[in-house]
């Protein structure tokens, strides 16, 4: 497989486009897969590496790397090409981007040490994540019932409102428990973290193992 696309053998992220067109986020770029043949596009002028992709509303793909977050348009020829958006929102250093996430109106990107929260033509809010663990990047933020939601190293989860951090109350036992994803399986609202699955029950009760 790695002969035929001619990339790195990790593959980070992988979106398909309204057209069916697949996109993969690898070390060599972003490599664009048609079902028949395979292309590179390359990531700023350096090649950077490539980490998180994300489809937009206007089916814009977002594309997140090593100090890189840009989108994919297409040139004369009709072929997509990278062009970042750092300048657009003045943004001088971003890091590795881990995950962006389009809800609403707004982009919000997180790095190893931040969440950038971004509408169609502003930067309107940085915000600092603390690592307090021995790893080095120990946050996660997806999408939860069209609502982003954060985990922060250590501290728990928490939801953005009015593009700020607001702290979600669950048992305090769950703050250190890295919390992957939130989901709906059967009717029910599922919390998956790193010792398990637990069943989110409301708001007013702690989540309960879930089996």
């Amino acid at each position: 497989m790695k002969k035929e696309y001619g990339g790195n053998p990790q593959i980070h992220d992988i979106l398909q486009d309204d057209r069916g067109m697949m996109y993969f986020a690898n070390y060599a770029g972003v490599l664009e897969y048609d079902g028949s043949s395979w292309r590179t596009i390359k990531i700023g002028e350096k090649n950077q590496s490539t980490t998180c992709l994300a489809k937009g509303n206007n089916s814009q793909i977002y594309v997140g790397g090593r100090n890189q977050f840009g989108v994919l348009t297409p040139n004369k020829y009709g072929l997509l090409e990278y062009q970042s958006l750092l300048d657009k929102y003045n943004i001088d250093s971003i890091g590795v981007v881990y995950s962006i996430i389009v809800c609403k109106d707004n982009i919000t990107l997180q790095t190893s040490s931040e969440i950038l929260i971004l509408d169609s033509s502003k930067l309107l809010n940085r915000i600092q994540l603390d690592n307090r663990s021995k790893f080095y990047y120990r946050h996660n933020i997806f999408l939860f019932e069209n609502e982003v939601y954060v985990y922060k190293d250590e501290l728990g989860l928490y939801k953005i409102v009015n593009n700020s951090l607001e702290k979600v109350q669950l048992d305090k036992q769950f703050d250190n428990n890295y919390i992957d994803n939130i989901i709906t399986f059967a009717g029910k609202t599922l919390i998956l973290m790193d010792n398990g699955i637990f069943e989110w029950v409301s708001m007013k009760k702690p989540p309960v193992f879930f089996s």
